[in-house]
């Protein structure tokens, strides 16, 4: 049976104890609703706050996940920075702070001299060819839609060109030119990817990012060890975003009495 506010009735459990129960829960290691329930058995704690009864499971699994928001701004270290991060955030109306590191290398391909990588080559967005570094042009051989509204359109030289170039071997040495000669690709990005990298380019987003590792390292370190949050125990990405509020409440709540308890013994 499931009970929601405002309509006939009331939960069986007041919210205000099922809150507790989760938090000190939480502050014990114990994320497992199940796990709470056989404790409420024998765990001195879980009694006196339950009265000696045991609350069910599904009442504490259901109240943990059907109580919470998204976050308005979500900070990611380089690993969770990708495009499809970057979509998913700003079709949810959240703003994402994050490193776009790894995924930006631009590495010429095996062989190839280090001047005359894709990005040495300029973009004619005008005549949509390609110009390389020794002015041949490169037309346009196919385009190939990612997800988003972006693209990656490729384009190739002519094979008398590469031919009789100069820089062939620092060029394109291993090409056999059956069909053409250097070909390279050009990425547009998705229009929420553009505003994600014109957005870090500022000074304001690359200062909040400064202060990932310093707030979120030492958290995630004591939510993983002390709290031993290191699986979430929900599906669905709503319900995992409600869970992690849980750990995140009780890590702050245990912070705010060990600063205030520190605050009170010296004044």
């Amino acid at each position: 049976m499931k009970v929601y506010e405002g309509s006939s009735g009331r939960d069986a459990w007041p919210p205000r104890l099922l809150l507790a129960i989760w938090i000190y829960a939480y502050s014990r290691g114990v994320s497992s609703a199940r796990e709470i329930t056989r404790q409420c058995e024998w765990e001195p704690g879980l009694q006196w706050l339950t009265g000696l009864q045991k609350v069910n499971f599904h009442t504490l699994s259901v109240f943990r996940v059907k109580r919470g928001e998204g976050p308005a701004q979500i900070l990611a270290d380089g690993d969770d920075t990708n495009r499809k991060s970057i979509r998913e955030a700003a079709g949810k109306g959240v703003d994402f702070i994050g490193s776009w590191g790894k995924y930006e290398k631009n590495v010429p391909g095996r062989g190839i001299d280090a001047g005359f990588a894709p990005s040495d080559f300029e973009w004619d967005e005008e005549a949509n060819e390609a110009i390389c570094p020794a002015g041949k042009r490169l037309v346009h051989i196919r385009t190939n839609q990612t997800e988003g509204n972006g693209a990656i359109y490729t384009y190739a030289a002519k094979r008398e060109d590469c031919q009789a170039c100069e820089m062939l071997t620092r060029c394109t040495p291993n090409n056999k030119m059956e069909k053409h000669g250097r070909a390279v690709s050009i990425r547009l990005e998705d229009d929420r990817v553009d505003v994600f990298l014109t957005k870090m380019e500022t000074e304001e987003a690359k200062a909040i990012y400064k202060k990932r590792a310093p707030i979120a390292e030492f958290p995630n370190a004591w939510l993983k060890t002390k709290l031993n949050w290191a699986r979430v125990r929900s599906r669905g990405l709503k319900r995992v975003a409600a869970e992690a509020i849980w750990p995140a409440l009780t890590y702050n709540l245990q912070r705010y009495f060990a600063i205030t308890r520190a605050q009170t013994q010296t004044a």
